[in-house]
């Protein structure tokens, strides 16, 4: 009953450390969107918001905290991987050998600040996901979705760019950059609200159950 309880921890846990590493190897392409550049994890990484709410919701702080820093310690373990295959000496064959090492190469500033800002933005999103659940009773869970949400992203975006672009860029860009930055993966979390409701609700009636049935085994 307990693996029952806790295979849909599994799942949320492999999609949110999933996220994060497509992510963090697709965020050097960018897109344009209304005139804006973009890296492409925009498209992808605010799922990994998503999927913490779900995971705050149903299994608490402490439990999801252990899947941030286990994705923290993947993020950590794909660079080293990325860094040796880079050093490693191509064969003259080998025509896109620099291709690989410009996608697969980390600048020591874009490192700290893409694990900064996710490891922060991520935390603080589930810890005020718990603070409004308590302060509001449990209810009105759009709102402390939304609300973390927005908190979350805005701390992971403003670290990643400042971190990462500070006296590169102008501030007027950095700052606009990560208004517009936030502002689409913001929407994400608006669009996936109704998804986050269902599934929620689903498996809370289902640990409900859960718990009946431990009781009624208990008894008996």
């Amino acid at each position: 009953m307990e693996n029952e309880k806790f295979k849909l921890y599994y799942y949320l846990a492999i999609t949110f450390i999933t996220c994060i590493l497509i992510s963090n190897v697709v965020a050097s392409r960018t897109f344009e969107f209304f005139g804006f550049q973009l890296p492409s994890s925009t498209i992808l990484f605010p799922i990994s918001f998503i999927v913490g709410d779900v995971l705050t919701e149903l299994y608490g702080f402490k439990n999801s905290l252990k899947v941030f820093l286990l994705g923290f310690i993947c993020n950590i373990f794909m660079v080293i991987i990325f860094t040796i295959i880079n050093i490693l000496p191509s064969p003259d064959t080998l025509k896109t050998a620099e291709a690989f090492k410009i996608v697969l190469s980390y600048t020591p500033r874009v490192l700290v600040g893409s694990l900064t800002g996710f490891l922060l933005g991520n935390v603080i999103n589930s810890a005020l996901m718990v603070l409004v659940k308590n302060l509001t009773k449990q209810r009105f869970l759009w709102a402390r979705t939304i609300l973390s949400t927005i908190v979350g992203e805005i701390i992971d975006t403003f670290c990643f760019i400042f971190i990462a672009f500070v006296g590169i860029l102008p501030l007027k860009t950095m700052l606009l950059s990560i208004f517009i930055t936030s502002f689409v993966k913001i929407i994400y979390e608006i669009i996936f609200t109704p998804i986050v409701y269902l599934i929620i609700h689903k498996n809370k009636f289902n640990e409900e159950k859960w718990y009946v049935c431990l009781y009624c085994r208990t008894i008996i």
